[in-house]
C-alpha cells in the first residue's frame, strides 16, 4: 500500500488497461492508455495542490466518447480505497440521479467496501453524515444549488461544505471530478408581470413591507425603460433583503388568480407560491448586481446572470469530450485545458447524411409539428429497414408529436437538453437530428457577462465591442456543435470494437438550414469524429410508405414530462398531438386512473388535472 494520497498514472493505465479488456472485454490502443495516463495525471495534480494557488485551477480534459473516462474515474476512485494509506476524499459530479448511484455501486464493488454514496433528492443521506464518506456523487444540480448557497443574497444556509468536508487531512476532499461539462451560469429573468403578481401577493398579506414594495414598484416603473443598469444605481441595495417576505408569502394562504377563470384550489396556491418565491430570489440578483432589458419571445424583460463559482472555491477536474467546441473555456479565468491525445477513435464505419433548405428552428418547428413529423416519417419509411433501430433527437416541444407515430422502423426519441450522459440508446443503428438547438441571444449575453463581468455597451470602444460580439457568436455556435456532437454519440458509433478505435456500422440524418451553416458544422464534426464520411447527396422529401398514427398514450405522457408552466385546455392539446375528440376522452379517462402512466407522469412532473363539467367548463392540465 502506498504511503501517497494518490494513484501514479503508470500504475493506474496498467489497472485500467486490465479492467478494460478482461472485465469489458474491449480492446486497448496507445491512444486510449494516453488517455487514460492523461486522466490520472490530471487527478493526481489535483490532489498534491489541494490548497495551494494551482489547485484553484478547473482542469479541463477531453477524452472522446467511448475511451472510459467515467470507468476511469470509477475505478480509480476505487483504487483509492486499497492502495493508499489515507484516503484524499473524492467529490463526483454527474448529471443524472440515476447515474450518481450506478457510480457508487460500482465502486464499491470493485473495491470491495462501501466507501462510496450517493446523494440527491431521492437518497436518504443526511448532510450531516456525508463526510464520513471516501466517495461522494452528487448531482450537477445539486452542486449548483450548493454554489448558490454561498452565493451573495445571504437567504440561504450555507451548504457547500457538506459536500466537500471529508474528516481526513485538512478536512477537505482533495479530488473533485466533474462528469461533463458544469453549467456554471445561473441565470436570472423577470416579466413586468411577475413585478404585478408579487405586488399583488404584497397587498394580500397582512404585514406591512414599505421597503420591499418600494423597490418592486420602481422596478415596475423601469420595465419600459430599455437600457443597461448596474447595482449601484440603486439606493439602500446594501439593505435588499426579501428573506422575510419570502417566508411570509410561502406561510400565507393568499387567495390571488394564479390560473384562468379565478380558480383557487389549494395545489394552485402552491404552486403560485413557489412562483413568486422563485419571482422574488431572481429580484434579489437583479437589484443586486446588474440588469439589463432583452425582447424575450416577445416580451419586455429584465436580466441578468452571475458566475456559480465562489472566489475561494478549490480546483476541479472537468471531464467534457466536446470542450474543444465550447467558448466558455476560454472565458472561464479558471479553466486550464489540456489538449486531447490522438488515435483513440476512428469514425470511418460512420455514415453522415446532410440535407440543407429547411426550417429547424423550434418555432417553426412547433408551428408545423404534424404536417415536417409526418415528412421525416414519410422519407425514412422509405430508405430504413423494419430492423433499424432509430434516435430521433428533436426540440422538446416537437417530441410528443413523433411519439403519435409509428413508423416502420423501431423509432426512440431525445429531445436537446435532456440527452448528454445518458447511455440509453447506445445500440441504436441510426441517429437522426431533427431540428438545430439554436440558443436564443439573452443566452450568449448572459454567460459573456456572468464570466468577464457586467459591460454595457454604450462603455465600451468599437474594438471591444465587436470582439464582445464574435465571443457571443462562439459561444452559441460552440453551444450547437456539442450538443450536435453529445447527440450522435448516444447510439452505438460511441462503442469501439477493435484496436484502431473503430465502431460498429452507423448511419445519421440532420437537416441544415443552409448549406454555410452546414459547412461549419460539420467541419467541427470532422475534427471531432475523425475519419466520419460526409454524404450531401440526401433530400428530405415525402415518401410513399406513411407512418402510422398511434400511439397517443405514449405522446400524451411525453408531453406531460415536457411541458412548461402554465394551463393547457384538452381541445388544446388535442389539436397539438393531432388527436381526435374520442381519443382524448379516452385520454383524460386514463388521466384521471392513478395506476395509469399518464398519471405517473402527472405526479412526477407536478401536473394536476382539472376536469370541467357542462359547457363552458373546460377540462385542462395545469403545472
Amino acid at each position: 500500500m502506498s504511503n501517497k494520497n494518490y494513484i501514479e498514472p503508470e500504475v493506474f493505465v496498467k489497472k485500467m488497461k486490465e479492467h478494460w479488456t478482461e472485465i469489458l472485454g474491449n480492446h486497448s490502443n496507445r491512444g486510449l492508455r494516453l488517455t487514460w495516463k492523461q486522466l490520472a495525471q490530471a487527478f493526481k495534480q489535483n490532489i498534491i495542490t489541494h490548497g495551494e494557488e494551482l489547485g484553484t485551477q478547473w482542469i479541463v480534459c477531453q477524452p472522446p466518447t467511448g475511451s472510459g473516462k467515467t470507468r476511469g474515474t470509477i475505478l480509480y476512485s476505487a483504487l483509492l480505497s486499497n492502495e493508499v494509506e489515507e484516503h484524499p476524499g473524492v467529490l463526483v459530479v454527474t448529471r443524472l440521479k440515476e447515474e450518481a448511484d450506478n457510480f457508487a455501486d460500482m465502486v464499491n464493488e470493485l473495491s470491495g467496501h462501501n466507501v462510496a454514496i450517493a446523494h440527491h433528492s431521492d437518497s436518504e443521506t443526511s448532510f450531516e453524515e456525508l463526510s464520513s464518506w471516501p466517495v461522494l456523487i452528487i448531482t450537477h444540480r445539486a452542486y449548483e444549488l450548493a454554489l448558490d448557497y454561498v452565493g451573495r443574497d445571504g437567504t440561504i444556509r450555507d451548504t457547500f461544505s457538506f459536500f466537500h468536508n471529508f474528516k481526513s487531512f485538512e478536512g477537505k476532499r482533495k479530488l473533485i471530478v466533474i462528469d461533463e461539462c458544469l453549467d456554471i451560469i445561473e441565470e436570472h429573468q423577470v416579466q413586468k408581470s411577475d413585478i404585478n403578481k408579487l405586488l399583488q401577493a404584497i397587498e394580500e398579506l397582512n404585514q406591512e413591507f414599505p421597503f420591499e414594495t418600494e423597490v418592486l414598484k420602481k422596478m415596475k416603473a423601469q420595465c419600459q425603460e430599455q437600457e443597461f443598469k448596474r447595482a449601484d444605481n440603486h439606493d439602500k441595495i446594501e439593505k435588499l433583503d426579501f428573506s422575510r417576505l419570502r417566508l411570509a408569502i410561502s406561510e400565507a394562504n393568499i387567495q390571488w388568480d394564479l390560473i384562468d377563470r379565478g380558480r383557487k384550489n389549494k395545489e394552485d396556491r402552491k404552486k403560485g407560491q413557489r412562483r413568486v418565491d422563485e419571482t422574488l430570489k431572481s429580484m434579489e440578483h437583479l437589484v443586486k448586481e446588474f440588469m439589463y432589458c432583452a425582447n424575450y419571445n416577445g416580451k419586455l424583460t429584465w436580466n441578468t446572470a452571475r458566475l456559480l463559482v465562489p472566489e475561494d472555491v478549490k480546483g476541479a477536474v472537468v471531464l467534457d469530450g466536446t470542450a474543444s467546441t465550447n467558448t466558455i473555456y476560454q472565458l472561464f479565468d479558471y479553466a486550464a485545458p489540456w489538449s486531447k491525445p490522438e488515435g483513440v477513435r476512428n469514425y470511418q464505419n460512420v455514415t453522415l447524411h446532410v440535407s440543407v433548405g429547411h426550417k429547424v428552428g423550434k418555432q417553426s418547428m412547433v408551428e408545423n409539428g404534424q404536417e415536417v413529423c409526418e415528412q421525416l416519417l414519410n422519407d425514412l419509411n422509405g430508405r430504413l429497414n423494419s430492423d433499424s433501430k432509430v434516435l430521433i433527437v428533436t426540440h422538446k416541444d416537437v417530441e410528443p408529436i413523433l411519439k403519435t407515430f409509428k413508423p416502420d422502423f423501431q423509432m426512440e426519441t431525445g429531445h436537446w437538453g435532456a440527452i448528454q450522459g445518458r447511455n440509453l440508446w447506445n445500440d441504436c443503428d441510426t441517429v437522426v437530428i431533427f431540428g438545430i438547438p439554436y440558443k436564443p441571444e439573452i443566452c450568449s449575453t448572459n454567460a459573456y457577462q456572468a464570466l468577464k463581468g457586467p459591460i454595457a455597451p454604450e462603455e465600451i470602444d468599437p474594438d471591444t465591442l465587436e470582439q464582445m460580439k464574435q465571443a457571443k457568436r462562439n459561444l452559441k455556435m460552440g453551444w450547437i456543435i456539442s450538443d450536435i456532437i453529445q447527440a450522435f454519440n448516444r447510439i452505438r458509433c460511441r462503442k469501439t470494437i477493435d484496436a484502431e478505435g473503430n465502431c460498429p456500422l452507423a448511419e445519421g440524418y440532420i437537416a441544415f438550414k443552409s448549406k454555410d451553416e452546414a459547412e461549419e458544422i460539420l467541419n467541427a464534426i470532422r475534427k471531432e469524429m475523425p475519419g466520419i464520411k460526409i454524404d450531401w447527396t440526401w433530400e428530405l422529401a415525402t415518401g410513399e410508405k406513411r407512418p402510422k398514427k398511434s400511439n397517443f398514450e405514449e405522446a400524451l405522457r411525453k408531453y406531460i414530462e415536457t411541458m412548461s408552466r402554465g394551463q393547457y385546455s384538452k381541445t388544446d392539446v388535442a389539436e397539438y398531438l393531432g388527436a381526435s375528440p374520442r381519443t382524448m376522452d379516452k385520454l383524460i379517462d386514463k388521466a384521471q386512473n392513478h395506476e395509469s402512466a399518464i398519471n405517473k407522469a402527472m405526479t412526477d412532473n407536478e401536473v394536476t388535472l382539472v376536469t370541467g363539467k357542462g359547457r363552458g367548463n373546460p377540462t385542462y392540465f395545469i403545472k
